[in-house]
Parts: structure tokens; sequence; C-alpha cells
């Protein structure tokens, strides 16, 4: 039952991933989404944090420690967009994807009941997790939506 309750949810996250990649593909790459980031900067970010997030969700999914972050949010913010610089955007859109897909199978598949995503982070049901995911990329999408 608890993964029905997932599918739904994971359902509503990937619909919000459709939505930010199609305004990713619209927008200029070099425009500003916010005081400080072009569209690019919050693809990475975005790219990033999902990443991130499917690793750990694998590593649970297979009984291992999972490879969590270290550092105050804004470092990690900060480095994470600088280290996928060098990828194009159907690059980053591609990597995105994998990593839905390996969440997909964590969570709906697997069932992995709950995570964190730095040390010493709250720890969050995996409903819970759905929802941050799928705000972080409501909000980021109103930033590109928004881009000059």
């Amino acid at each position: 039952m608890e993964n029905d309750k997932y599918k739904e949810q994971f359902a509503i996250l990937s619909n919000n991933l459709d939505i930010f990649t199609k305004k990713i593909r619209k927008k200029k790459s070099t425009l500003m989404a916010t005081d400080i980031w072009t569209v690019k900067d919050v693809l990475c970010h975005i790219v990033f944090w999902h990443e991130s997030y499917a690793a750990n969700y694998r590593a649970l999914a297979e009984n291992l420690e999972p490879p969590l972050l270290n550092g105050p949010g804004y470092k990690l913010n900060t480095d994470g967009v600088a280290s996928l610089q060098k990828y194009s955007i159907p690059e980053l859109i591609d990597r995105l994807g994998k990593a839905q897909n390996s969440l997909y199978v964590s969570i709906v598949e697997k069932g992995v009941p709950k995570m964190t995503y730095k040390k010493d982070g709250h720890i969050y049901t995996t409903p819970e997790f759905l929802d941050v995911i799928a705000r972080h990329l409501a909000t980021h999408t109103k930033h590109v939506r928004r881009a000059r």
C-alpha cells in the first residue's frame, strides 16, 4: 500500500520535473533566473541535488551507507553548480532524467521508506521528501519562467 502512495507522489514530482525541463528548453541559458544564477546555473543546481538524492536512495535500497553530503547548504549549492557547468543543457537534462529514473526504482519499486540528504540532516519519510523535492522544483521553475 505504501508504494501506491509513493507512486502517486512520485507522479507529482515527475510532472513538476517535466514542467521544469520544458521551461529550461524554452529559455536562453544565459538569462538571469535569480540575482546570482543564470537559467543554466539553476539547471545545474537541480541536477546536482537530484543526482545526490538518487545516490542516497540507491544506497539505501541496496542496504549500503548513503554518500551523504557534508557542509553548509550555500557551499554545497555553489560547489554543485560549479561542478556541472562544463555540461551542455541537453547533457544536464539527460542526467536529470537518469537521476529521476533511479529515484523511481528506489522509491516506487523498492519502497525505501525514509531518507536524508546530508550528514547530520533531518531524516524525512519518503512522502515528506517527495513533497520537498516537488516544491523545490516548483520554486526553481518560477525562477526560470521569470528569467530575463
